[in-house]
């Protein structure tokens, strides 16, 4: 099961975008992970490109801080549709022992949340952190080779 908040409400981005003035409807979805799709109760059927809209770490700062927009130091809310299964996304790690947080699956997305959010849903997911010592000192990393695992205890 997922949910949709479409025709968000009006803000600056919204008028912006010319897209302010809608009327808010919460669209619920039946996700068929077997399928590939995602059916609301209007009928509308997507096709589903699941992955986790947030996958961050801790930035080294004494307050506390935000996960949208997402920061150059740590990741955050990236919303990213492409970061699917497989892919390899390099974060720079600027706090001793720091902890991975991943959250906020999405069954499918647009380019971004303009009309409201994603198909929101809850999601399972494997991780395999690394760390990359040969040559991520500078963002973004040029990296073409998958990041060494960290050794576990």
């Amino acid at each position: 099961m997922g949910f949709t908040n479409a025709g968000r409400k009006d803000d600056a981005f919204t008028r912006l975008l010319d897209v302010d003035g809608g009327n808010p409807q919460w669209l619920l979805w039946e996700v068929d992970a077997q399928q590939g799709t995602a059916i609301n109760q209007l009928g509308q059927i997507v096709r589903t490109n699941p992955f986790l809209g947030v996958v961050g770490v801790p930035p080294d700062r004494p307050d506390g801080f935000a996960t949208t927009p997402p920061r150059a130091d740590g990741g955050g809310n990236i919303d990213c549709r492409e970061l699917t299964a497989g892919s390899v996304l390099f974060l720079p790690v600027t706090v001793p022992d720091a902890l991975l947080c991943v959250g906020d699956g999405h069954a499918a997305q647009g380019d971004g949340e303009v009309g409201g959010t994603a198909i929101e849903c809850g999601m399972t997911t494997e991780t395999k952190p690394g760390a990359c010592k040969r040559c991520c000192r500078a963002m973004p990393c040029r990296c073409r080779r998958p990041p060494d695992p960290i050794p576990r205890a």
